[in-house]
């Protein structure tokens, strides 16, 4: 059962973690249309607001995944008294 969990608990890590990295790209895609480039280019204040939180939301998807991708791997580590 603590193995079935463990899976549970790292697979909705990884996804959290890509859904997050997948959002700093949108942000990227979004952030060079001509439309909004005026807005969020790096030439405004907002644009650096968003600039910087697209970059603390990258740092969380990878910082999540690195977690959910490592939590399995301590297989062996398990000291039983």
């Amino acid at each position: 059962m603590d193995s079935t969990r463990k899976r549970v608990g790292s697979s909705l890590l990884i996804g959290a973690g890509v859904l997050l990295v997948a959002a700093f790209l949108g942000w990227l895609v979004l952030r060079n249309h001509e439309a909004l480039e005026s807005a969020l280019g790096m030439t405004s204040l907002l644009g650096w607001v968003t600039h910087g939180l697209a970059l603390l939301i990258l740092l969380g998807g990878v910082s999540l995944l690195a977690r959910g991708l490592s939590r399995g791997s301590n297989k062996g580590s398990d000291v039983v008294d």
